[in-house]
C-alpha cells in the first residue's frame, strides 16, 4: 500500500519537471536542445541608463550590438551587449507605444501597440539625430495591442504578436500574425494561436487561463527555428514550432528580470533579455548557449 504523501510527492516532482521544462517527445530532442541557456545563470548583467527604464523591444544589429525601443517615444538606441551602454540613437517618430523592432534585410522595422509599423535605414552613416521613416498602418487594432517583432529571415516574414485580442472569433486564445514586407500586409488569419488548452497542457494539466499569458516579446531562433515567447506578467518563456506547438516553458526569475519586455539572439547564438525596471532598474540579461551532451 503507498504511502499518503507519495501521490503528493510525485504530482511536486511532475510539475516540478513540467515548470523547468516540456520537450516534445516527437522531436527527439532533449530539453538543452530546445532552451539551450542556463537561465538561472547569466553571463552577465547589465543595469541600463534611465532613459531606458521602460524598455521594450530588442534586435540583433551585428556581433556585440542591439537595437532597443522604449514605449514611451519614438527613439531607436543602440547598445553594446558587452557593456550594455547606449553608442547611438536616433529619433524616427514622436511620442508613442513603441513595443518592437527587428532588423530584416537592411531595414529596421518598429511595433506600435496599435499595429502600425514604422521602417527606416539601419545603415548608421545615415543616420542623425532623426531620420525620416515610413509609416505602414496594418489592419491590426488597437485591441490586439502587438507587442511582439521577429523575424525569419529564410522566409523574409515578419511575425507580430498580440498580447490581448486575437481576432473576430477567436476567443481564449492569443495569437502569431505574419506580415510580408513585399505587400505590405499582415496576414488575413494568424500563423497560429495558443489557447488556454494548449497552455494548460503545457503546464501538465494545470488551469492557466489565456488572460494570465501575455506575450511581450519574440524571437527565431537562429538555429533551430523554433519561436521563444515572453510573457511579462508572470514570466514566462515559451518555445513553440512554426505551427504553435508548445515544445518547452521555463518560469523566469524575478530577482534577474523582474519584467522581461524583449529578447534577442545574437549572432553567435547568444540569448539577450532585456526587463523594464518595474520600480527598480532597466537591465540587460546575456546568456552564452548551452552545449548539449549527446552520447554516442
Amino acid at each position: 500500500m503507498l504511502i499518503p504523501g507519495y501521490h503528493l510527492f510525485l504530482f511536486l516532482i511532475r510539475s516540478l519537471v513540467s515548470l523547468s521544462f516540456l520537450a516534445n517527445a516527437s522531436t527527439g530532442l532533449s530539453s538543452v536542445d530546445i532552451i539551450p541557456f542556463r537561465l538561472e545563470k547569466p553571463d552577465a548583467i547589465f543595469k541600463l541608463p534611465h532613459e531606458l527604464d521602460e524598455i521594450s523591444g530588442l534586435a540583433p544589429l551585428d556581433s556585440i550590438h542591439v537595437a532597443a525601443v522604449q514605449d514611451e517615444n519614438g527613439t531607436l538606441f543602440v547598445l553594446n551587449v558587452e557593456t550594455g551602454k547606449i553608442v547611438d540613437s536616433v529619433k524616427f517618430g514622436g511620442r508613442g507605444d513603441f513595443e518592437g523592432v527587428e532588423l530584416l534585410g537592411s531595414q529596421l522595422f518598429v511595433l506600435r501597440s496599435d499595429g502600425d509599423l514604422f521602417t527606416f535605414s539601419s545603415d548608421r552613416r545615415t543616420w542623425g539625430k532623426r531620420i525620416q521613416s515610413e509609416r505602414i498602418r496594418t489592419r491590426l487594432s488597437r485591441r490586439c495591442n502587438s507587442e511582439g517583432l521577429a523575424s525569419d529571415p529564410r522566409s523574409g516574414t515578419l511575425f507580430v504578436v498580440c498580447k490581448d485580442y486575437a481576432g473576430k472569433k477567436i476567443r481564449r486564445s492569443r495569437a502569431v500574425y505574419s506580415f510580408d514586407v513585399h505587400t505590405k500586409r499582415v496576414s488575413e488569419q494568424p500563423l497560429f494561436v495558443l489557447s488556454s488548452d494548449s497552455l494548460s497542457a503545457a503546464f501538465a494539466g494545470k488551469r492557466i487561463r489565456h488572460s494570465r499569458f501575455k506575450p511581450s516579446a519574440i524571437a527565431v531562433h537562429p538555429e533551430s527555428g523554433h519561436l521563444f515567447l515572453l510573457s511579462s506578467p508572470n514570466r514566462l518563456l515559451i518555445v513553440t514550432n512554426m505551427t504553435g506547438k508548445i515544445l518547452a516553458v521555463q518560469k523566469l526569475n524575478k530577482s534577474i528580470v523582474r519584467q522581461p519586455e524583449g529578447i534577442a539572439f545574437m549572432p553567435d547564438g547568444s540569448l539577450i533579455l532585456a526587463s523594464e525596471g518595474a520600480g527598480s532598474r532597466a537591465v540587460l540579461v546575456k546568456y552564452s548557449p548551452q552545449i548539449s551532451e549527446k552520447g554516442p
